[in-house]
Protein backbone atom coordinates (compact mmCIF):
# COMPACT_ATOMS: atom_id res chain seq x y z
CA UNK A 1 0.00 0.00 0.00
CA UNK A 2 3.13 2.17 0.82
CA UNK A 3 4.35 1.96 -2.56
CA UNK A 4 1.50 2.91 -4.47
CA UNK A 5 1.11 5.69 -2.38
CA UNK A 6 4.31 6.88 -2.76
CA UNK A 7 3.76 6.42 -6.84
CA UNK A 8 0.49 8.35 -6.39
CA UNK A 9 2.34 10.83 -5.00
CA UNK A 10 5.39 10.65 -7.21
CA UNK A 11 2.79 11.35 -10.20
CA UNK A 12 1.45 14.66 -9.02
CA UNK A 13 4.75 15.73 -8.08
CA UNK A 14 5.52 15.42 -12.01
CA UNK A 15 2.09 16.59 -12.79
CA UNK A 16 2.28 19.79 -10.60
CA UNK A 17 5.97 20.04 -12.04
CA UNK A 18 4.70 19.74 -15.78
CA UNK A 19 2.01 22.86 -14.81
CA UNK A 20 4.85 24.86 -13.08
CA UNK A 21 6.98 24.50 -16.41
CA UNK A 22 4.23 25.16 -18.67
CA UNK A 23 3.16 27.88 -20.58
CA UNK A 24 1.35 30.46 -18.73
CA UNK A 25 -2.40 30.94 -20.42
CA UNK A 26 -3.16 34.28 -21.58
CA UNK A 27 -5.63 36.01 -19.46
CA UNK A 28 -9.16 36.14 -20.76
CA UNK A 29 -10.78 39.10 -21.95
CA UNK A 30 -12.92 40.76 -19.45
CA UNK A 31 -16.42 39.40 -19.25
CA UNK A 32 -19.31 42.16 -20.79
CA UNK A 33 -22.00 43.03 -17.46
CA UNK A 34 -25.20 43.33 -18.89
CA UNK A 35 -28.39 43.87 -16.45
CA UNK A 36 -31.46 42.16 -17.21
CA UNK A 37 -34.22 45.05 -17.91
CA UNK A 38 -37.08 42.75 -16.38
CA UNK A 39 -35.84 41.17 -13.23
CA UNK A 40 -32.46 43.81 -12.67
CA UNK A 41 -30.67 41.27 -11.97
CA UNK A 42 -26.36 41.64 -12.66
CA UNK A 43 -25.33 39.16 -15.40
CA UNK A 44 -22.67 38.67 -17.20
CA UNK A 45 -21.76 37.44 -20.58
CA UNK A 46 -18.75 35.20 -22.19
CA UNK A 47 -17.34 37.21 -24.88
CA UNK A 48 -16.29 34.16 -26.47
CA UNK A 49 -19.37 31.61 -26.47
CA UNK A 50 -22.33 34.20 -25.28
CA UNK A 51 -22.72 32.22 -22.20
CA UNK A 52 -25.08 34.08 -19.66
CA UNK A 53 -23.97 33.95 -15.71
CA UNK A 54 -26.20 35.59 -12.77
CA UNK A 55 -24.48 37.24 -10.18
CA UNK A 56 -24.98 35.02 -6.40
CA UNK A 57 -25.28 37.87 -3.73
CA UNK A 58 -24.62 34.56 -1.42
CA UNK A 59 -21.51 33.70 -3.10
CA UNK A 60 -20.55 37.48 -4.04
CA UNK A 61 -19.22 35.94 -7.88
CA UNK A 62 -20.85 35.02 -11.31
CA UNK A 63 -21.70 31.93 -10.13
CA UNK A 64 -19.48 29.69 -12.75
CA UNK A 65 -17.35 32.30 -14.51
CA UNK A 66 -14.29 31.68 -12.72
CA UNK A 67 -14.43 27.60 -13.70
CA UNK A 68 -15.98 28.09 -17.30
CA UNK A 69 -12.55 30.08 -18.13
CA UNK A 70 -10.38 28.15 -15.93
CA UNK A 71 -11.26 24.31 -16.53
CA UNK A 72 -11.54 25.91 -20.03
CA UNK A 73 -15.57 24.56 -20.35
CA UNK A 74 -15.71 27.40 -23.40
CA UNK A 75 -15.62 25.83 -25.85
CA UNK A 76 -14.90 28.12 -28.38
CA UNK A 77 -12.19 29.18 -26.30
CA UNK A 78 -10.85 25.58 -26.05
CA UNK A 79 -11.11 25.35 -29.72
CA UNK A 80 -9.02 28.45 -30.61
CA UNK A 81 -6.48 27.53 -27.92
CA UNK A 82 -6.37 23.81 -29.78
CA UNK A 83 -5.95 25.18 -32.94
CA UNK A 84 -2.86 27.97 -31.58
CA UNK A 85 -1.14 24.66 -30.78
CA UNK A 86 -1.79 22.86 -33.84
CA UNK A 87 -0.66 25.50 -35.72
CA UNK A 88 2.60 25.86 -32.94
CA UNK A 89 3.42 22.20 -33.70
CA UNK A 90 3.38 22.39 -37.16
CA UNK A 91 5.20 24.93 -37.61
CA UNK A 92 7.64 23.08 -35.21
CA UNK A 93 7.53 20.00 -36.81
CA UNK A 94 8.17 22.10 -40.36
CA UNK A 95 11.46 23.80 -39.02
CA UNK A 96 12.48 20.41 -37.40
CA UNK A 97 11.93 17.37 -39.73
CA UNK A 98 14.58 16.85 -42.32
CA UNK A 99 13.87 16.94 -45.74
CA UNK A 100 16.30 15.10 -48.23
CA UNK A 101 17.63 17.62 -50.45
CA UNK A 102 19.80 16.00 -53.26
CA UNK A 103 22.83 18.61 -54.25
CA UNK A 104 23.09 20.26 -57.25
CA UNK A 105 25.10 17.57 -59.76
CA UNK A 106 25.61 18.31 -63.34
CA UNK A 107 24.51 14.78 -64.19
CA UNK A 108 21.07 14.86 -62.77
CA UNK A 109 20.83 18.61 -64.60
CA UNK A 110 21.46 17.14 -67.91
CA UNK A 111 19.43 13.87 -67.35
CA UNK A 112 15.95 16.07 -66.32
CA UNK A 113 16.68 18.90 -68.82
CA UNK A 114 16.86 16.02 -71.42
CA UNK A 115 13.65 14.03 -70.21
CA UNK A 116 11.75 17.54 -70.61
CA UNK A 117 12.92 18.50 -73.97
CA UNK A 118 12.10 14.61 -75.47
CA UNK A 119 8.88 14.49 -73.45
CA UNK A 120 7.57 18.09 -74.68
CA UNK A 121 8.84 18.32 -77.89
CA UNK A 122 11.39 21.32 -77.28
CA UNK A 123 14.56 21.86 -80.04
CA UNK A 124 17.82 20.26 -78.52
CA UNK A 125 19.03 23.88 -78.23
CA UNK A 126 16.92 24.82 -75.99
CA UNK A 127 18.97 24.40 -72.75
CA UNK A 128 21.62 26.67 -74.58
CA UNK A 129 19.19 29.87 -74.98
CA UNK A 130 20.22 32.65 -72.41
CA UNK A 131 16.55 32.69 -71.36
CA UNK A 132 16.71 28.77 -69.88
CA UNK A 133 20.46 29.62 -68.86
CA UNK A 134 19.06 32.74 -66.32
CA UNK A 135 16.11 30.46 -65.22
CA UNK A 136 18.87 27.79 -63.87
CA UNK A 137 20.76 30.55 -62.26
CA UNK A 138 18.08 31.90 -60.72
CA UNK A 139 17.03 28.34 -59.38
CA UNK A 140 20.66 27.07 -58.12
CA UNK A 141 23.82 29.74 -58.70
CA UNK A 142 25.67 26.53 -60.50
CA UNK A 143 23.38 26.12 -63.07
CA UNK A 144 24.42 26.58 -66.78
CA UNK A 145 24.08 25.81 -70.14
CA UNK A 146 23.99 21.89 -71.59
CA UNK A 147 25.31 21.51 -74.94
CA UNK A 148 22.91 20.50 -77.32
CA UNK A 149 25.09 17.52 -78.60
CA UNK A 150 25.19 16.19 -74.46
CA UNK A 151 21.15 16.14 -75.05
CA UNK A 152 21.36 14.25 -77.84
CA UNK A 153 23.10 11.69 -76.34
CA UNK A 154 21.55 11.43 -73.11
CA UNK A 155 18.19 11.27 -74.45
CA UNK A 156 19.78 7.75 -76.30
CA UNK A 157 20.75 6.62 -73.87
CA UNK A 158 17.03 7.33 -71.83
CA UNK A 159 15.35 5.65 -74.70
CA UNK A 160 17.62 2.48 -74.06
CA UNK A 161 16.91 2.09 -71.20
CA UNK A 162 13.21 2.57 -71.24
CA UNK A 163 13.32 -0.08 -74.10
CA UNK A 164 15.06 -2.39 -71.49
CA UNK A 165 12.81 -1.76 -68.91
CA UNK A 166 9.76 -2.30 -71.64
CA UNK A 167 11.70 -5.75 -72.02
CA UNK A 168 11.45 -7.16 -69.02
CA UNK A 169 7.62 -6.18 -68.55
CA UNK A 170 6.95 -7.76 -71.76
CA UNK A 171 8.83 -11.03 -71.10
CA UNK A 172 7.22 -11.24 -67.60
CA UNK A 173 3.45 -10.42 -69.11
CA UNK A 174 1.40 -13.93 -68.81
CA UNK A 175 -1.47 -11.81 -71.02
CA UNK A 176 -1.98 -11.53 -74.30
CA UNK A 177 -1.14 -8.87 -76.68
CA UNK A 178 -2.51 -6.50 -79.58
CA UNK A 179 -0.46 -5.42 -82.15
CA UNK A 180 -1.44 -2.22 -84.36
CA UNK A 181 0.57 -1.73 -87.70
CA UNK A 182 0.45 1.57 -89.76
CA UNK A 183 2.27 1.79 -93.04
CA UNK A 184 2.39 5.46 -94.36
CA UNK A 185 4.55 7.73 -96.66
CA UNK A 186 5.05 11.51 -95.87
CA UNK A 187 5.26 14.47 -98.40
CA UNK A 188 8.55 13.63 -99.37
CA UNK A 189 8.14 9.80 -100.64
CA UNK A 190 9.79 8.30 -97.97
CA UNK A 191 7.98 5.06 -96.41
CA UNK A 192 7.65 3.97 -92.48
CA UNK A 193 6.29 1.49 -90.66
CA UNK A 194 4.97 1.97 -86.80
CA UNK A 195 4.12 -1.48 -84.77
CA UNK A 196 2.58 -0.61 -81.46
CA UNK A 197 1.62 -3.07 -78.73
CA UNK A 198 -1.84 -3.05 -76.99
CA UNK A 199 -2.63 -4.97 -73.66
CA UNK A 200 -4.22 -5.01 -70.35
CA UNK A 201 -2.19 -5.09 -66.87
CA UNK A 202 -2.80 -6.56 -63.72
CA UNK A 203 -4.56 -3.49 -62.45
CA UNK A 204 -7.25 -3.67 -65.43
CA UNK A 205 -5.61 -0.83 -67.20
CA UNK A 206 -4.92 -0.54 -70.57
CA UNK A 207 -1.08 -0.16 -71.54
CA UNK A 208 -0.09 1.20 -75.13
CA UNK A 209 3.57 1.14 -76.18
CA UNK A 210 5.83 1.84 -79.24
CA UNK A 211 8.17 -1.14 -80.08
CA UNK A 212 9.41 -0.63 -83.51
CA UNK A 213 9.92 2.54 -86.05
CA UNK A 214 11.70 1.78 -88.93
CA UNK A 215 11.82 3.30 -92.58
CA UNK A 216 10.98 1.16 -95.00
CA UNK A 217 13.62 1.82 -98.24
CA UNK A 218 12.04 1.32 -102.35
CA UNK A 219 11.51 -1.72 -102.95
CA UNK A 220 11.31 -3.10 -99.38
CA UNK A 221 7.03 -2.68 -98.94
CA UNK A 222 6.20 -5.82 -100.00
CA UNK A 223 3.96 -8.65 -97.83
CA UNK A 224 7.35 -10.55 -97.07
CA UNK A 225 9.21 -7.30 -95.69
CA UNK A 226 6.56 -6.16 -93.58
CA UNK A 227 5.70 -9.40 -92.05
CA UNK A 228 9.71 -10.10 -91.55
CA UNK A 229 9.53 -7.03 -89.62
CA UNK A 230 6.67 -7.59 -87.70
CA UNK A 231 8.15 -10.86 -86.92
CA UNK A 232 11.50 -9.28 -85.56
CA UNK A 233 9.92 -6.86 -83.35
CA UNK A 234 8.01 -8.82 -81.78
CA UNK A 235 10.55 -11.56 -81.05
CA UNK A 236 12.42 -8.51 -79.97
CA UNK A 237 10.16 -8.20 -76.76
CA UNK A 238 9.62 -11.75 -76.17
CA UNK A 239 5.87 -11.44 -77.43
CA UNK A 240 6.20 -13.53 -80.81
CA UNK A 241 3.95 -16.39 -78.74
CA UNK A 242 1.32 -13.96 -76.95
CA UNK A 243 -0.15 -12.50 -79.68
CA UNK A 244 -4.22 -12.40 -79.88
CA UNK A 245 -4.86 -10.00 -82.81
CA UNK A 246 -3.36 -7.46 -85.55
CA UNK A 247 -5.10 -4.72 -86.59
CA UNK A 248 -3.84 -3.33 -90.38
CA UNK A 249 -4.75 -0.34 -92.30
CA UNK A 250 -6.46 -1.44 -95.50
CA UNK A 251 -3.84 -1.67 -98.11
CA UNK A 252 -3.31 -5.15 -100.08
CA UNK A 253 0.16 -5.26 -99.27
CA UNK A 254 -0.77 -5.50 -95.45
CA UNK A 255 -3.69 -7.72 -95.89
CA UNK A 256 -1.84 -10.28 -98.05
CA UNK A 257 1.19 -10.05 -95.32
CA UNK A 258 -0.97 -11.59 -92.71
CA UNK A 259 -0.93 -14.82 -94.30
CA UNK A 260 2.63 -15.39 -93.75
CA UNK A 261 2.03 -13.70 -90.24
CA UNK A 262 -0.46 -16.37 -89.56
CA UNK A 263 2.24 -19.12 -90.21
CA UNK A 264 4.94 -17.76 -88.27
CA UNK A 265 2.71 -16.63 -84.73
CA UNK A 266 0.83 -19.14 -85.01
CA UNK A 267 -2.61 -17.82 -83.00
CA UNK A 268 -3.97 -19.42 -79.96
CA UNK A 269 -7.36 -18.78 -80.66
CA UNK A 270 -8.51 -18.42 -84.16
CA UNK A 271 -8.00 -16.76 -87.21
CA UNK A 272 -11.19 -15.13 -87.28
CA UNK A 273 -9.34 -13.53 -84.11
CA UNK A 274 -6.10 -12.73 -85.60
CA UNK A 275 -7.21 -9.89 -88.30
CA UNK A 276 -8.60 -6.67 -87.02
CA UNK A 277 -9.65 -4.02 -89.84
CA UNK A 278 -8.50 -0.45 -88.87
CA UNK A 279 -12.27 0.86 -88.97
CA UNK A 280 -11.34 4.52 -88.80
CA UNK A 281 -9.52 3.80 -92.27
CA UNK A 282 -12.44 2.75 -93.60
CA UNK A 283 -14.92 5.24 -92.50
CA UNK A 284 -12.10 7.72 -94.02
CA UNK A 285 -12.00 6.34 -97.39
CA UNK A 286 -16.18 6.38 -97.20
CA UNK A 287 -16.23 10.10 -96.55
CA UNK A 288 -13.51 11.35 -98.64
CA UNK A 289 -15.28 9.74 -101.57
CA UNK A 290 -18.47 11.34 -100.36
CA UNK A 291 -16.45 15.22 -100.32
CA UNK A 292 -15.13 14.38 -104.11
CA UNK A 293 -18.57 13.71 -105.25
CA UNK A 294 -20.25 16.81 -103.73
CA UNK A 295 -17.50 19.19 -104.05
CA UNK A 296 -19.79 21.60 -106.08
CA UNK A 297 -21.91 21.82 -103.46
CA UNK A 298 -19.56 22.30 -100.71
CA UNK A 299 -17.44 24.84 -102.49
CA UNK A 300 -19.47 28.58 -101.83
CA UNK A 301 -19.03 27.42 -98.24
CA UNK A 302 -15.73 26.64 -98.19
CA UNK A 303 -14.88 29.80 -99.59
CA UNK A 304 -16.94 32.09 -97.87
CA UNK A 305 -15.30 30.59 -94.60
CA UNK A 306 -11.74 30.60 -95.96
CA UNK A 307 -12.16 34.37 -97.38
CA UNK A 308 -12.99 35.30 -93.86
CA UNK A 309 -10.37 33.25 -91.94
CA UNK A 310 -7.83 34.53 -94.20
CA UNK A 311 -8.62 37.69 -94.85
CA UNK A 312 -6.71 40.59 -94.50
CA UNK A 313 -6.67 42.94 -91.34
CA UNK A 314 -9.39 45.34 -92.22
CA UNK A 315 -12.48 42.86 -92.80
CA UNK A 316 -11.71 40.87 -89.84
CA UNK A 317 -11.93 43.95 -87.66
CA UNK A 318 -15.11 44.29 -89.62
CA UNK A 319 -16.15 40.40 -88.93
CA UNK A 320 -15.92 40.80 -85.11
CA UNK A 321 -17.32 44.84 -84.98
CA UNK A 322 -20.48 42.98 -86.98
CA UNK A 323 -20.71 39.41 -84.66
CA UNK A 324 -20.45 41.62 -81.77
CA UNK A 325 -23.05 44.12 -82.97
CA UNK A 326 -25.52 40.49 -82.84
CA UNK A 327 -24.43 39.17 -79.92
CA UNK A 328 -21.96 36.24 -81.05
CA UNK A 329 -18.68 35.98 -80.04
CA UNK A 330 -16.17 36.71 -83.20
CA UNK A 331 -14.59 33.03 -84.60
CA UNK A 332 -12.95 31.54 -87.36
CA UNK A 333 -14.30 28.99 -89.22
CA UNK A 334 -10.99 27.56 -90.50
CA UNK A 335 -8.00 27.16 -88.51
CA UNK A 336 -6.04 25.40 -91.34
CA UNK A 337 -4.87 26.71 -95.07
CA UNK A 338 -7.24 24.29 -97.76
CA UNK A 339 -6.00 21.01 -98.63
CA UNK A 340 -6.90 19.48 -94.92
CA UNK A 341 -8.15 15.85 -94.56
CA UNK A 342 -12.36 15.54 -94.07
CA UNK A 343 -13.21 16.11 -90.16
CA UNK A 344 -11.36 19.42 -91.00
CA UNK A 345 -13.30 20.05 -93.47
CA UNK A 346 -16.79 18.85 -90.80
CA UNK A 347 -15.31 21.14 -88.59
CA UNK A 348 -15.68 23.95 -90.79
CA UNK A 349 -19.32 23.38 -92.05
CA UNK A 350 -20.20 22.68 -88.37
CA UNK A 351 -18.93 26.47 -87.50
CA UNK A 352 -20.44 28.20 -90.49
CA UNK A 353 -23.81 26.63 -89.71
CA UNK A 354 -23.47 28.00 -86.55
CA UNK A 355 -22.97 31.39 -88.14
CA UNK A 356 -24.81 31.24 -91.44
CA UNK A 357 -27.24 33.85 -90.84
CA UNK A 358 -24.85 36.23 -89.83
CA UNK A 359 -22.56 35.38 -92.11
CA UNK A 360 -24.90 35.33 -94.96
CA UNK A 361 -25.67 39.16 -94.43
CA UNK A 362 -22.01 40.14 -93.40
CA UNK A 363 -21.17 38.59 -96.79
CA UNK A 364 -23.84 40.43 -98.78
CA UNK A 365 -22.86 43.54 -97.45
CA UNK A 366 -19.39 43.60 -97.73
CA UNK A 367 -19.90 42.46 -101.66
CA UNK A 368 -17.09 39.64 -101.54
CA UNK A 369 -16.82 38.30 -105.24
CA UNK A 370 -15.10 34.79 -104.36
CA UNK A 371 -16.83 34.69 -100.86
CA UNK A 372 -21.25 34.65 -101.56
CA UNK A 373 -23.28 32.32 -100.33
CA UNK A 374 -26.94 32.54 -99.39
CA UNK A 375 -29.14 30.56 -96.76
CA UNK A 376 -30.29 28.51 -100.08
CA UNK A 377 -26.71 26.57 -100.46
CA UNK A 378 -26.79 26.18 -96.70
CA UNK A 379 -30.10 24.23 -96.99
CA UNK A 380 -28.69 22.15 -99.96
CA UNK A 381 -25.69 21.12 -97.67
CA UNK A 382 -28.03 20.30 -94.56
CA UNK A 383 -27.86 16.69 -95.41
CA UNK A 384 -24.02 16.64 -95.97
CA UNK A 385 -23.71 17.98 -92.95
CA UNK A 386 -25.87 15.31 -90.86
CA UNK A 387 -24.19 12.84 -92.78
CA UNK A 388 -20.50 14.06 -91.99
CA UNK A 389 -21.62 14.37 -88.14
CA UNK A 390 -22.45 11.07 -87.74
CA UNK A 391 -19.22 9.89 -89.30
CA UNK A 392 -17.17 12.59 -87.32
CA UNK A 393 -18.72 10.78 -84.34
CA UNK A 394 -18.43 7.52 -84.78
CA UNK A 395 -14.58 8.35 -85.77
CA UNK A 396 -13.84 10.03 -82.39
CA UNK A 397 -15.37 7.40 -80.16
CA UNK A 398 -13.42 4.63 -81.88
CA UNK A 399 -9.82 6.85 -82.14
CA UNK A 400 -9.68 7.00 -77.72
CA UNK A 401 -6.10 5.45 -76.96
CA UNK A 402 -6.44 4.15 -73.12
CA UNK A 403 -10.14 3.15 -73.90
CA UNK A 404 -11.60 -0.22 -74.83
CA UNK A 405 -13.18 0.65 -78.09
CA UNK A 406 -14.08 -2.73 -79.76
CA UNK A 407 -17.38 -2.73 -77.86
CA UNK A 408 -18.40 0.01 -79.61
CA UNK A 409 -18.27 -1.25 -83.07
CA UNK A 410 -21.08 -3.03 -83.37
CA UNK A 411 -23.18 -0.22 -81.87
CA UNK A 412 -21.54 2.65 -84.43
CA UNK A 413 -21.54 0.10 -87.42
CA UNK A 414 -25.64 -0.34 -86.94
CA UNK A 415 -25.98 3.79 -86.44
CA UNK A 416 -23.97 4.50 -90.00
CA UNK A 417 -25.77 1.85 -91.76
CA UNK A 418 -29.14 2.76 -90.43
CA UNK A 419 -27.80 6.79 -91.70
CA UNK A 420 -26.95 5.94 -95.46
CA UNK A 421 -30.52 4.24 -95.49
CA UNK A 422 -32.12 6.99 -94.52
CA UNK A 423 -29.85 9.30 -96.87
CA UNK A 424 -30.28 7.23 -99.99
CA UNK A 425 -33.23 8.46 -101.06
CA UNK A 426 -32.85 12.35 -100.83
CA UNK A 427 -32.13 14.36 -103.77
CA UNK A 428 -28.51 15.13 -104.62
CA UNK A 429 -26.66 12.47 -102.15
CA UNK A 430 -28.03 9.06 -104.21
CA UNK A 431 -24.71 8.37 -105.85
CA UNK A 432 -22.31 10.10 -103.20
CA UNK A 433 -24.48 7.27 -100.77
CA UNK A 434 -24.08 4.64 -103.28
CA UNK A 435 -20.65 4.80 -103.41
CA UNK A 436 -20.52 4.77 -99.74
CA UNK A 437 -22.48 2.09 -99.46
CA UNK A 438 -20.16 0.36 -102.05
CA UNK A 439 -17.06 0.73 -99.81
CA UNK A 440 -18.62 -0.10 -96.70
CA UNK A 441 -20.15 -3.32 -97.45
CA UNK A 442 -17.22 -4.70 -99.19
CA UNK A 443 -15.23 -4.84 -95.78
CA UNK A 444 -17.97 -4.84 -93.18
CA UNK A 445 -20.91 -6.84 -94.92
CA UNK A 446 -20.59 -9.48 -92.14
CA UNK A 447 -19.44 -8.03 -88.80
CA UNK A 448 -16.12 -9.61 -88.00
CA UNK A 449 -16.35 -11.94 -85.41
CA UNK A 450 -13.98 -10.46 -82.77
CA UNK A 451 -16.29 -7.16 -82.46
CA UNK A 452 -19.59 -9.21 -82.44
CA UNK A 453 -18.13 -11.20 -79.65
CA UNK A 454 -17.34 -8.18 -77.48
Amino acid sequence: MASIGSSHSGKRRKSKRLRLHAAPRPPPPPPEKLTDPIVGDLKVICNHCACLFKFRADEKEFGKLKSHFDNTYCSKLRNEESKEEEEKHSSQGSKGTCVEVSAYTYKNARKMIAKNICTASLPFKFAETEQFEDFMKACNPLGHKVPSIEIVREIGKQVRESILVLKKDLVKLSNKVSICCDVWSNDLGCQFVRITCHWVDESWAIQKRLIAFRVLYEGTRTPAEIALEMQKSLQNYGSDSKVFSISFDNQTVNTYSLEALSDALQPSISADFFHARCLNNILTMCVEDALSALEKELAPIRNAATGISFADTSLLRKWVAFCQKKGLVPRKFVLHYPGFCWYLSYRMINRCYEYRDVLCSFLADEKLEDAQVDSSQFEACSSLHQLLGSFYRAVEELSRVYQPTSVLVLENCVKIAVMLDSLARRDGLAPCVAKMKGIWLKHFEEIPTVFSTC
